[in-house]
């Protein structure tokens, strides 16, 4: 990791070979691997942005309803978490937000947290490449019997008779191969870094070795031929690695937790997710998330916005510092104003107050929306400022040719007809009149707001094809359910997407995620629609699919046949 730290008992230049990075910070001129056979303990020390995402939750809900969270305590039967875990509605949440874990949670019908520790290890490449995943979820709901691969393995029973967690290799690895745990562990953490060839094959033979002495020896039952090789090729597996459970279960309880305050307090919760940034998603992703979850979203507004997201009363208003091209300067210098003075009442009063912002960073605040309390059009305040900065430009010559006077102070009064100059009382340069002029259509608002703030306040952008979509039969991603095993057309704007490659050939593939107004749709491009279609994937979209409609024990999914953009 990058974030790896090497701690010893004496200065590290006595150790090994130092440098200065790019960044300013020393580092290590050897690389993880052989710090650790110098014996030295490497700690890696990451940053967890779901810690912080529940801890401005909490405190949010704390300030804003006066009730204290203490998310130590929270009940794991909670009808409303269990519900929206066990529908996979879990964007936003810590770990168990992605795809490929939404879509385990609605196979399993995860709803208490043991089966959330448990899907926590499910999802790694170590039960997953086993195959033993698949198996997990069947013999979850029933539909495949539990049997243990082998006798001495009784303690898999808990579930199901798959290896899901680290201490699972190791304790078969000792049961079947008379390994001891620690012999066991250093065995795992080998496969765990894929050595070379030669050093796998000399595990599998010590593996198959140890295994056939245990059972001449009676340490271990007889089994039937090929048993061996079989639980070999799940351990062998865990060179993806897998969690220890307590890793699944710590991670768990920052799940649940998330969970708990999306179920329970949605409008603090989103406004923490948005505004730690971070996520799987995108900002402008979580954003639809809100609006599909009943809040109401309120534009950036130079007097009620903070710099973060703010959420309250089942309403999300966007922080300042979503504004492209806006300063953390000139952000600060707005807000450390308007606490020690007041609400700004103009614009003139805004530029007056906070001459720190930049002619681009005044426009972007326009064209937003954040000054929308003052009562004029957006057109008219884009005018407005133009003809303040002229004005300003002509009373800084003013002074630079020594005429003193007001220094470019501006008067500006809004009226029906063009602009004209004059005085102003005090000698300051006088616009009396500034045309009125209508505001912008909704299409050119969801465009400037897509420009400024990266996302769309005020409607999703899939709201401009209503009509088109409705007329070439798209079916909505909520109905999605309902249209198992038929082909259909289905359409949104691109918010993720993630590449893989076919085991067996090596053919690449991919999985993206669709939104429209009504949810998301996991579509599956499999090797040779991707070879075709994939090279369009270029853009956020929108994009129209057909396909057939899979739903694989709850999880709905769409199995690309053609992609188009539109």
């Amino acid at each position: 990791h990058a974030g790896g730290v090497v701690i010893a008992g004496k200065p590290l230049t006595d150790l090994f070979p130092l440098q200065w990075a790019r960044k300013g910070i020393l580092i290590s001129q050897l690389d993880m691997y052989s710090v650790e056979d110098l014996g030295l303990v490497k700690i890696d020390l990451l940053a967890q942005r779901g810690i912080a995402v529940v801890a401005d939750a909490a405190r949010a809900v704390s300030e804003n309803q006066g009730v204290s969270v203490d998310l130590s305590k929270l009940p794991d039967t909670d009808p409303a978490t269990r519900r929206l875990m066990r529908q996979g509605d879990t964007m936003g949440c810590f770990y168990i937000e992605s795809p490929g874990m939404r879509s385990l949670l609605k196979k399993l019908k995860a709803d208490t947290f043991t089966v959330v520790v448990a899907a926590s290890s499910v999802i790694r490449p170590g039960p997953s490449d086993s195959g033993m995943s698949r198996s997990f979820v069947l013999r979850h709901l029933g539909k495949e019997k539990a049997e243990l691969p082998h006798p001495s393995l009784e303690f898999l029973n808990e579930t199901y008779g798959v290896m899901i967690y680290q201490e699972d290799v190791m304790r078969t690895l000792s049961a079947v191969a008379g390994m001891t745990l620690a012999e066991a562990d250093l065995m795992r953490r080998s496969m765990s870094f894929k050595g070379d060839a030669k050093e796998f094959l000399a595990m599998e033979d010590r593996f198959l070795a140890g295994a056939r002495d245990a059972i001449a020896s009676g340490d271990a039952p007889d089994v039937a031929p090929g048993v061996i090789e079989e639980l070999w090729r799940q351990v062998s597996s865990f060179a993806g690695y897998a969690f220890c459970k307590a890793h699944s279960a710590s991670y768990a309880v920052l799940s649940f937790q998330a969970a708990w305050l999306k179920a329970h307090h949605p409008a603090e919760f989103m406004a923490a997710v948005m505004s730690n940034g971070g996520g799987f998603y995108s900002v402008s992703a979580y954003l639809e998330e809100t609006r599909r979850l009943g809040l109401e979203i309120l534009l950036p507004d130079i007097n009620h916005s903070r710099d973060v997201f703010t959420g309250q009363d089942r309403k999300v208003r966007i922080g300042l510092q979503q504004i492209h091209g806006m300063s953390r300067r000139s952000l600060d210098a707005l807000l450390d104003e308007r606490g020690s003075s007041g609400y700004f009442v103009s614009l003139g009063n805004l530029l007056e107050r906070v001459p720190q912002l930049a002619e681009n960073e005044i426009e972007n605040l326009i064209r937003c929306g954040a000054c929308d309390g003052f009562e004029l059009t957006r057109p008219e305040l884009l005018w407005r400022h133009a003809l303040i900065r002229k004005e300003r430009q002509r009373g800084h010559k003013r002074l630079q040719a020594g005429a003193g006077g007001a220094e470019g102070r501006v008067t500006v009064q809004t009226a029906t007809l063009f602009p004209v100059g004059g005085t102003a009382p005090g000698g300051g340069s006088a616009i009396s009149l500034i045309p009125s002029i209508p505001d912008y259509s909704h299409t050119e608002k969801l465009q400037q707001e897509m420009e400024v703030l990266h996302l769309t306040a005020t409607g999703h952008p899939m709201a401009m094809l209503r009509d088109w979509l409705r007329q070439q039969g798209v079916i909505c991603a909520r109905d999605l359910g309902g249209w198992a095993g038929r082909r259909v057309k289905v359409a949104g704007t691109l918010i993720t997407a993630k590449s893989a490659t076919v085991r067996k050939t090596g053919e690449a593939m991919k999985f993206i995620t669709l939104e429209d107004e009504t949810d998301l749709c996991e579509v599956t491009l499999f090797p040779k629609i991707y070879a075709r279609y994939g090279s369009r994937l270029l853009s956020r979209g929108p994009y129209l699919v057909t396909g057939v409609v899979e739903d694989d024990h709850g999880s709905v999914t769409l199995t690309a046949e053609t992609l188009e953009i539109i």
